[in-house]
């Protein structure tokens, strides 16, 4: 058939739709113009099918002119829209950083987190806001106030486009993630990814939980105030926390928030029970120092499980036993290395409240070293003389653990350093810049920051599992992508720089294919 056929695209919501007429050149009176028949929208280019009002779904050829359509045709998926560029001062296209929000993005589908996550929310804001602050924290970004000036530059503005991550509506996206239903959602998920998944081989080594009871804590007042939600009279409505973790995989795995001191015995059995119903097995409870007490021991002991129950230092027996055995610690024969931490450890049988109990007292070199440093500098200030300063030094760096079980010096390590652990899971250090501000808007918001900090520290630990199988470090991963940058360019999608050589064997090593273009 004489003629050709003429496209063009227009702008429909937030895609890009093709038309296409049938025209035929022609002289009719006058000079040649081209007489078109409108054929509709564009289903399938390559195939011919289109369609219009008058026909419905049909193909036109140039070779076979208008044909039925015989069999249902099932359209495929639209196109991307290419992505919305910001203009740079001068006109030219924004330069994103790619590499670090891809690679996060890639390996979190692969071990099928992000679709986990993905799968409990109905409202897309809420979703990428959640995406986006994992990966802002795996990049091991510091305040969530400048994860929106990250977002803007970066190409997890393409990954997750809703994400509500400015300054004044980052503590909304907080607000409405600590809501308790979707908590319990998002871990129930993410409960069922751990067992079905079995993210780090956690089935072939069979491990048993720490469950944890943590200290009760208080967000940092804000500067000027006096009192907000969570500092009345005596830490009335401080928060409490429960979690759960792998002491060797490093995988949390479940926690529990409550407000102001709850009786933390409920809490922990609740918390077995609800762990137990999900197919986990509790290989001990460690009770925080604060709630130590004869009932609070008599009730670990009588529910036949093994426990550890840290000593306050305004315990007369953690004094007693750090009299005792401080000077002795440093012994090679006591020294215990678990990856970046170097212990000396030194276990004694205690009878107590009727039972004969093991106390394991630990000397951390690296906090010995910073709270000594710290000590050192405050101690005439606050007029002590050299006896009271000794034995304070004595005490830095150490702690002490009641066990009902004779634990080998390692096995002991674990479960304990597994226990100090809820100022990296959750993020609640006392450094950390974000919490006075969070402390201002509420119960909800912090729990939004909690379940936020959960998801990055699981995130971490399973890109860190299989990292290791490529003999990486997550560090170092993030660190080589960091210096991958991409340029986005309407109608052909996200172009790529040419990556080094080292990037290009993090992602042969990590069987990752890389993509020239993106759309």
């Amino acid at each position: 058939m004489a003629g050709f056929i003429r496209y063009s695209k227009h702008k429909s919501k937030d895609r890009i739709v093709e038309y296409a007429a049938f025209c035929v050149a022609s002289r009719r009176e006058g000079p040649k113009k081209n007489f078109c028949e409108n054929l509709g929208l564009v289903i399938d280019k390559q195939n011919g099918v289109f369609k219009n009002r008058a026909r419905g779904t049909f193909i036109f050829t140039l070779q076979g002119g208008y044909k039925e359509l015989r069999e249902p045709f099932q359209a495929p998926k639209p196109a991307a829209p290419a992505p919305r560029l910001r203009r740079e001062a001068h006109g030219k296209n924004q330069v994103m950083a790619f590499g670090e929000a891809w690679i996060a993005s890639e390996i979190l589908k692969r071990a099928g987190l992000q679709r986990r996550l993905e799968d409990s929310f109905y409202s897309p804001k809420l979703k990428d806001a959640l995406l986006s602050l994992i990966t802002y924290k795996l990049l091991g970004r510091e305040s969530y106030y400048f994860s929106h000036e990250w977002w803007k530059s970066s190409y997890a503005q393409l990954l997750y486009p809703h994400a509500l991550l400015e300054p004044q509506k980052i503590h909304e996206s907080f607000q409405r993630l600590g809501a308790e239903d979707l908590r319990l959602s998002l871990l129930e998920s993410y409960a069922t990814f751990v067992l079905r998944t079995d993210p780090l081989s956690l089935k072939k080594t069979k491990p048993e939980l720490a469950l944890v009871d943590s200290p009760l804590w208080t967000p940092p007042s804000p500067a000027g105030e006096s009192a907000h939600p969570f500092r009345r009279s005596r830490a009335k409505n401080g928060a409490r926390l429960v979690w759960a973790m792998g002491p060797r995989s490093h995988l949390p795995i479940f926690f529990q928030a409550c407000r102001g001191p709850e009786d933390n015995q409920l809490l922990l059995r609740e918390t077995a029970r609800e762990l137990a119903a999900k197919g986990f097995k509790i290989g001990a409870v460690i009770l925080d120092g604060g709630q130590y007490s004869e009932s609070a021991l008599d009730e670990l002991a009588r529910a036949d499980g093994r426990f550890f129950a840290r000593l306050g230092p305004n315990v007369k027996l953690y004094a007693d036993l750090v009299g005792a055995h401080g000077d002795s610690l440093l012994d090679l024969s006591r020294f215990v290395a678990l990856g970046k931490r170097s212990l000396f450890i030194k276990k004694a049988p205690v009878a107590l409240f009727g039972r004969t109990l093991w106390a394991f007292v630990l000397l951390d070199l690296a906090a010995r070293l910073d709270e000594i440093r710290d000590f050192s500098r405050s101690f005439l200030e606050e007029g002590l003389d050299a006896t009271q300063a000794n034995l304070k030094l004595k005490e830095k760096g150490v702690s002490v653990y009641l066990a009902n079980g004779d634990f080998e010096l390692e096995e002991a390590a674990r479960w304990i350093l597994a226990s100090q652990e809820y100022t990296e899971i959750f993020d609640v250090g006392p450094g950390n810049p974000d919490l006075a501000p969070l402390s201002r808007h509420g119960w909800e918001t912090l729990r939004g920051h909690l379940l936020t900090s959960f998801f990055s520290s699981a995130a971490r630990a399973i890109l860190s599992g299989i990292f290791a199988r490529s003999s990486l470090s997550v560090a170092e991963v993030f660190r080589c992508l960091g210096t991958l940058f991409a340029r986005a360019v309407p109608e052909e999608g996200v172009i790529v720089e040419e990556p080094s050589k080292k990037v290009s064997n993090i992602i042969s090593l990590l069987n990752l294919s890389f993509p020239a273009a993106e759309s």
